[in-house]
């Protein structure tokens, strides 16, 4: 078939988030304070335990504690740790830092640190299931290993330094997502084996410690400048409460002065609640669903902690906001592992399922239970597959009878709508893949992990992909500067929208949709918005008004009405699917979701011409989730006219 040649005016910017219509999304930034507000650092200071008493694991000793997880978990964890019993640790060499810089590539550097937390992670498990001292030295040496890094930050974060990008500032230690995960880990070794690592010599321990200091809390203790931090009113995004997850950990397990533990535990308070200041009262994640575990999740397991430490008395899950927080991940659900992946997510999405179980649990949510036993079904839960922070790694295990026996159940809700977020979706059956599954977004172009997509759509059938948001490719330094609008996934041409007199959607808050509207009924939902503000002048356009319907059993309608102030070049209307369209007939195209079932797209033949263009899927990530190629349906206009409309018709 004929390939569509790109000849697109490259505006561009920032909407990423999920899906919706609208005006505007309400305005966010509530100066809420759910923590800082509600509890002052006197009350913190009464009410948070001293030492590590909080923590109810067994100790490495107590053998007869370890035995109380299953056997075969035990075996399991053991049988990976022996991969490792000769394993030849390696150091980070200084060119994969400058791969970086020269060419965007994060790859080989991110690689060297998989290489020694990986390792390191699996033998400490091992050591403390097994308890003979077997992976003891190999420990060591993965925690010497870890000690010598120049830094434990990601080449791709360094440019935090006051020097910049580059090599990494060994005076000048940057607190990122790697830096924190990796204190928080090494705290939980030294928890565990500081009397046996004491026993071969004491400077194992202390090093730890003096690392843990130098690196991470000293660092968070005197700095409030890191970004995520968001002390001086930065937008905030998932670095936020991961980070702050992390520190708040390591500083319950390593921080020994009562004062520097007071105030630093505090400190993280006050930081998460400009994470929560920024969300809307939907509690929608504007990173999307893949970025829920990072975001939301995170926020979760330091307010679990904060409770914990608190014996109960600091305690927000009844806050409205932190339930509807939690709730997301379930009403962006698709067809597991398929979410709705507006943004920097990728459509398949593997939430961790004893995160969702015990978030449900704590706001009193049994959907989100039943969310939480269902993935642990799908993940394999039982037979030890476990990830994530090694606290709830430990609480998994310990209590893993109880996730496996609650009902599970996907909760597949019939409709939903993110008002704040901009997103909505509907299917045909609730409680049921059977049938459509719609999902559309509006908002603006400057959200967190930002795509060029407002008004942008996707559409299942029998929880298969049809019509798609392609998502993120791997992230290069490219992903997260001024050419991040030069890579094709992020441009508004490749979603599922018009490309307005050749011109896309550009980048900014202030590139937003207008004047919109939605409904609900037993029948299915309806909204419309005008994305013309979603585009630069260089569009000449006055008004661009998309309108969805639809039908539960029936299908999708769109209708495109516009009002050009002049025609320059003929508009496009695309469409993103995963397999090859055919046109069966004038103006109807057979699409295929991916279980083979066909669906049917209509088009008024005099008003627009049908071409399809083939993307070759070059990126590993992309290629992962939808296969060597993907296609782009592309019906042109044929009309010379300033004012009109189009009509799509999608169904069987």
């Amino acid at each position: 078939m004929k390939t569509f040649q790109r000849k697109i005016v490259f505006p561009v910017n920032l909407i990423v988030c999920v899906l919706m219509f609208f005006v505007a999304p309400a305005q966010q930034n509530k100066e809420r304070n759910l923590l800082s507000g509600r509890y002052s650092e006197a009350f913190l200071e009464q009410t948070l335990e001293k030492g590590t008493g909080w923590v109810q694991f067994p100790a490495y000793s107590d053998r007869s504690g370890w035995e109380r997880v299953p056997k075969h978990i035990r075996d399991k964890c053991i049988a990976k740790g022996e991969g490792y019993l000769n394993y030849e640790w390696k150091s980070v060499p200084a060119t994969t830092f400058l791969e970086f810089v020269r060419s965007g590539g994060r790859g080989p550097n991110e690689k060297y640190h998989t290489s020694v937390i990986t390792p390191l992670s699996d033998m400490f498990y091992a050591e403390l299931f097994e308890g003979k001292g077997r992976f003891l030295d190999q420990i060591i040496n993965g925690v010497w290993a870890m000690c010598e890094m120049t830094t434990w930050s990601s080449a791709a974060h360094i440019k935090a330094q006051t020097t910049g990008e580059g090599l990494p500032n060994v005076q000048e230690p940057i607190i990122d997502l790697h830096s924190a995960r990796n204190a928080h880990f090494l705290a939980w070794i030294n928890y565990f084996l500081k009397q046996e690592f004491d026993r071969v010599n004491p400077f194992i321990s202390q090093r730890i410690e003096y690392e843990i200091n130098r690196r991470v809390l000293e660092p968070f203790y005197t700095r409030d400048d890191f970004r995520w931090m968001a002390l001086h009113g930065q937008i905030v995004g998932n670095w936020n409460p991961y980070c702050n997850s992390h520190v708040l950990a390591t500083i319950l397990l390593a921080e020994t002065d009562w004062q520097k533990r007071v105030k630093g535990v505090y400190k993280v308070m006050t930081s998460l609640d400009k994470f929560t200041n920024y969300y809307g009262d939907d509690g929608g994640c504007n990173e999307g669903p893949g970025y829920w575990g990072m975001a939301a999740a995170s926020h979760f397991e330091a307010l679990y902690l904060l409770k914990k430490v608190t014996k109960g008395g600091i305690d927000i899950f009844s806050d409205p906001l932190i339930r509807n927080m939690g709730t997301f991940i379930y009403k962006v659900d698709i067809n597991y592992p398929y979410f709705i992946n507006f943004a920097d997510a990728g459509a398949k999405v593997n939430p961790n399922a004893y995160l969702v179980y015990q978030y449900g649990k704590s706001i009193g949510d049994t959907p989100m239970q039943g969310f939480g036993a269902f993935l642990a079904q799908k993940q394999n839960f039982a037979n030890g597959e476990y990830a994530g922070s090694p606290f709830f790694v430990f609480e998994s295990m310990f209590d893993m009878n109880e996730i496996l026996t609650y009902p599970a159940k996907e909760p597949l809700p019939g409709n939903f709508w993110l008002p704040d977020l901009q997103v909505a979706g509907c299917r045909d059956k609730e409680e049921s893949t059977e049938g459509f599954f719609f999902a559309a977004k509006g908002g603006h172009n400057n959200e967190s992990h930002n795509h060029n997509d407002v008004g942008t759509f996707v559409l299942y059938y029998d929880g298969a992909p049809l019509i798609i948001d392609v998502g993120p490719g791997t992230y290069t330094r490219q992903t997260f500067t001024k050419e991040r609008y030069t890579i094709w996934t992020m441009q508004s041409a490749y979603h599922n929208l018009p490309t307005i007199n050749g011109v896309m959607q550009k980048e900014g808050k202030e590139f937003k949709a207008g004047n919109f509207t939605y409904n609900a009924s037993p029948s299915g939902i309806s909204f419309a918005l005008d994305l013309s503000g979603a585009y630069p002048n260089e569009a000449l356009v006055n008004s661009w008004v998309r309108s969805y319907e639809f039908t539960r059993e029936k299908g999708l309608k769109i209708k495109d009405s516009y009002n050009l102030k002049e025609v320059k070049e003929p508009s496009v209307l695309s469409f993103m699917v995963r397999l090859e369209p055919v046109l069966i007939k004038t103006g109807i195209v057979n699409m295929t979701n991916s279980s083979g079932k066909k669906i049917a797209l209509r088009f008024d033949p005099e008003q627009l011409e049908f071409s399809y263009e083939t993307i070759p899927q070059t990126d590993k990530n992309l290629r992962e989730v939808w296969g060597d190629n993907l296609y782009r349906i592309v019906l042109r206009s044929k009309s010379n006219k300033m004012k009109g409309s189009f009509d799509i018709k999608i169904g069987r």
